[in-house]
């Protein structure tokens, strides 16, 4: 006689259970300070930081009382948040650099 095989059961998961979303990394802010820029040479860089939040990253490059000449978002509609914000030492951005 022959022994009758186990009955299979149906799977007790969904695929939508199988794919995990993945976690966003944390945000990231940058902060650049530039300085004057020299005839005919690009402007030196003074000091930098980055940092989980602007404010921290900005006072840690020292950039409190400096003028934002630029902002750089990494990712389309800045999701993850990922930015670089560039800040002049010595005024706005001018012809004299």
């Amino acid at each position: 006689m022959r022994a009758s095989a186990k009955p299979r059961r149906a799977c007790s998961w969904t695929p939508t259970q199988a794919i995990s979303s993945p976690k966003a990394p944390p945000a990231k802010h940058c902060v650049i300070v530039v300085g004057k820029a020299p005839p005919g040479r690009p402007s030196p860089i003074r000091s930098s930081a980055c940092s989980g939040d602007h404010a921290t990253a900005q006072r840690e490059a020292g950039a409190t009382a400096t003028a934002l000449l630029m902002e750089w978002f990494w990712n389309a509609n800045n999701s993850p948040p990922n930015l670089t914000h560039i800040h002049g030492d010595y005024g706005d951005c001018d012809s004299a650099g």
